[in-house]
């Protein structure tokens, strides 16, 4: 996303700024570990485990990611453009993914966990509810 807003004149030391200025949080700053999660998920649920893998995603096409960009962001960072700009901003999205991958062999990657959660007991003892049957 950086790259495209560059491509589109936006210089590097603005982009944090400006999404700043757009309440978005890029996608790095959202992404927690392991443990911060469970911190955040301890307090309230009862936290079994949890499985990871690595979500890697390539593109055949500059079109190609532009369609997965807008389907999966629609306009979360493109509002940080007049609407005007919005779609040479797909466009250079586009055609900054389809650089990385003829670059590394894939646009981007992240990790992707599933975790196996369950109430805490403190949270149904007390609901009138109780466990539920076997």
């Amino acid at each position: 996303m950086r790259e495209a807003l560059d491509a589109l004149g936006v210089p590097a030391a603005r982009v944090p700024e400006l999404l700043a200025a757009h309440g978005v949080l890029p996608i790095a700053t959202r992404t927690r570990t392991v443990d911060e999660l469970l911190d955040v998920l301890a307090p309230h649920l009862a936290v079994a485990g949890h499985a990871e893998r690595d979500a890697v995603v390539t593109v055949d096409s500059a079109e190609q990611y532009e369609h997965f960009h807008a389907a999966t962001f629609g306009d979360y960072y493109a509002r940080v453009l007049p609407e005007e700009r919005r779609a040479d901003f797909y466009r250079a999205v586009g055609a900054a993914a389809r650089r990385r991958q003829d670059e590394r062999g894939h646009v981007s990657h992240m990790p992707v966990r599933l975790w196996e959660l369950a109430q805490r007991e403190e949270f149904v003892a007390g609901s009138g509810t109780g466990p539920l049957p076997a």
